[in-house]
């Protein structure tokens, strides 16, 4: 049907219509999750079928909606990126142990992010961004250190 399409080769911005019968394939295919998502993959597949060739890799092709995201979330995935590339044995492992740990690990986490407040500038404007501000703070002191200087005050 996209290929038999006379209008598919020239460059336009309407919607391709999905026709029906395919679009109740997605019921069936699990691979597919959903009508949305089939109806989205063909639009985005016409789009990327105008551009001239060769295309490049489309590894890195992040839907708008997730670039937005990206572009506007807090320092969640950071907080949780320290928390996991420290690694915690605990002897005993279960639901009650896991939640534990990751408290503490919030607590530590706060600690290293309040030491490298007070470790910085009093003047904030000495930073061009707050890019350079967080790059200035993890060269004074990564969050191992952080731990390190923690455990041998305890």
């Amino acid at each position: 049907w996209i290929y038999n399409n006379p209008s598919s080769n020239k460059k336009r911005a309407e919607v391709v219509k999905v026709p029906d019968e395919i679009l109740n394939l997605s019921k069936h295919v699990p691979n597919i999750n959903g009508i949305e998502s089939l109806q989205g993959a063909v639009n985005l597949w016409m789009s990327l079928s105008l551009l001239p060739s060769p295309i490049p890799s489309f590894h890195r092709l992040i839907p708008a909606i997730y670039a937005f995201w990206n572009a506007v979330k807090g320092g969640s995935d950071t907080t949780t990126k320290l928390m996991d590339d420290c690694i915690l044995f605990m002897p005993h492992k279960n639901c009650e142990t896991v939640a534990s740990s990751r408290l503490l690990m919030l607590l530590f986490v706060l600690n290293h992010r309040l030491f490298q407040l007070f470790s910085s500038n009093e003047d904030p404007n000495e930073y061009s961004s707050l890019y350079h501000y967080r790059k200035a703070a993890t060269k004074r002191c990564t969050f191992h250190q952080t731990l390190l200087y923690q455990s041998d005050q305890v």
